[in-house]
């Protein structure tokens, strides 16, 4: 099984959720992991799950040497024991164009959809009451950290986790990460400013340039929530603000 998802969705919470049902052992390891500890893992699994996490990273001789092992259980002509194998992964796009032999033998692909709002508020929930049964984080609060969080599980723990220590303080919390209004930050509005001048759009580097940040920071941290809102455009001449965003950027100013 391939699991394809952003960045803290909720990949491995997922494979742990299946090891835990099904009562088998789960080893974890990276994309990085050579392709001899791979197998001595694989070999010594007794019928639990191999999740590799960032799995698009996995060298081409580590795939390789998987193809068999992932079609009929055997290496080198030998069987081994069954096992389940999950990936995960946040580059889809990367893995099939690099290794789209590897892709070809997953079973199951599943795409993890965006959470809604409403999702984001029972999760809130539901780790405020397992974690912090005693701590005082009312409704409210929980309700506005969920709008906070741009969707995201694993930024929603932190601002709960924050808010914590902060006493139950929202007004803190958010501030400790910049954040000013539905989980834009002070650089999403940085952005959506320099955009708003630059109408016919900007390039990359040119954008990169002006936020004093790396373009792989850009690409993973800002960019796609500011997309997925409809705030910012991509188009030949590199990145346009939208109408949306400007509205946005008039109520935020």
């Amino acid at each position: 099984t391939l699991i394809n998802g952003g960045a803290g969705m909720g990949k491995t919470t997922l494979v742990n959720i299946v090891a835990k049902q099904l009562a088998i052992p789960m080893k974890e390891i990276i994309g990085e992991t050579e392709a001899d500890k791979v197998l001595e893992i694989v070999m010594d699994l007794k019928g639990g799950i191999l999740f590799i996490d960032e799995v698009h990273a996995l060298k081409t001789e580590t795939m390789e040497k998987l193809y068999s092992i992932m079609e009929d259980f055997k290496y080198e002509g030998e069987s081994i024991p069954e096992f389940t194998l999950f990936g995960a992964t946040t580059e889809m796009g990367e893995l099939i164009k690099r290794a789209k032999p590897f892709y070809d033998r997953f079973k199951i692909i599943i795409e993890l959809e965006n959470y809604s709002i409403s999702e984001m508020k029972q999760m809130a929930r539901g780790y405020r009451d397992r974690k912090y049964p005693s701590d005082s984080l009312d409704e409210k609060a929980v309700n506005i950290l969920a709008k906070n969080c741009k969707l995201t599980p694993r930024a929603l723990i932190r601002l709960i986790d924050t808010a914590i220590c902060f006493d139950g303080d929202i007004k803190a919390t958010l501030k400790s990460f910049n954040i000013i209004h539905n989980g834009f930050t002070s650089k999403d509005l940085q952005i959506l400013k320099y955009l708003a001048n630059n109408k016919k759009g900007t390039g990359l580097q040119g954008l990169t340039a002006y936020l004093n940040t790396s373009q792989q920071n850009y690409l993973y941290e800002s960019e796609p929530y500011l997309i997925q809102n409809e705030l910012i455009l991509r188009n030949p001449r590199g990145r346009v603000i939208t109408e949306k965003g400007m509205r946005l950027v008039k109520q935020l100013e």
